[in-house]
């Protein structure tokens, strides 16, 4: 009987033991190596598809982040030379631009060129598009600072420009520019 016991424990050691189990082990089979092969490339093209709609949202908040500095600017601007200052927004050609009124001269930027930005013309921006503008030529910049539409301020909020149907970049009437995206809950105020 001791005998038997200790043949039947050798015999549940044996078929074990990590030696026996890769005697026996066979591998994956084709079939399983290809099903997990397509399960991966499956996963990474979400994981691509989300990269690359981080990507252009970027490129869209860098646009609008922009277009606030340069609204922004104009503004400081009529203020500090005591002039109106014109910020139009032209939606068929993708372009923006700051002009004194009294002369129609272009606002310089900080590199001492006009500030005048036309999307197209940036690679990275290219595929941006305004689509909509409260505004257009009308948003003026007292010499206060006040933003004006031509005729009187405003005393809502005015979206100076929609970037892809999905920011609104809007002006209210203490002078404060912001944006909302619409895909988002958030918005920045500057």
């Amino acid at each position: 009987m001791d005998h038997f016991d200790k043949k039947a424990r050798f015999c549940v050691k044996s078929r074990f033991s990590p030696k026996a189990i890769l005697m026996n082990s066979k591998g994956f089979t084709i079939i399983e190596v290809i099903a997990v092969i397509v399960i991966i490339g499956i996963m990474s093209n979400f994981v691509r598809i989300e990269v690359s709609n981080t990507a252009e949202k970027a490129k869209l908040y860098n646009a609008a982040y922009e277009m606030i500095a340069d609204i922004r600017y104009a503004e400081e601007v009529a203020i500090n030379e005591k002039r109106e200052v014109r910020f139009v927004v032209q939606t068929g050609s993708e372009r923006y631009y700051a002009q004194y009124v009294d002369t129609g001269a272009y606002l310089k930027n900080a590199r001492g060129e006009n500030l005048d930005v036309s999307f197209g013309s940036i690679p990275e921006y290219s595929q941006i598009n305004i689509t909509s503008s409260d505004t257009g030529s009308n948003l003026t910049f007292m010499s206060t600072g006040r933003p004006n539409n031509g005729s009187s301020a405003f005393f809502y909020d005015a979206i100076v420009a929609n970037l892809n149907n999905e920011i609104d970049i809007y002006m209210l009437g203490s002078g404060l520019v912001s944006f909302t995206d619409s895909g988002e809950s958030g918005g920045c105020g500057c």
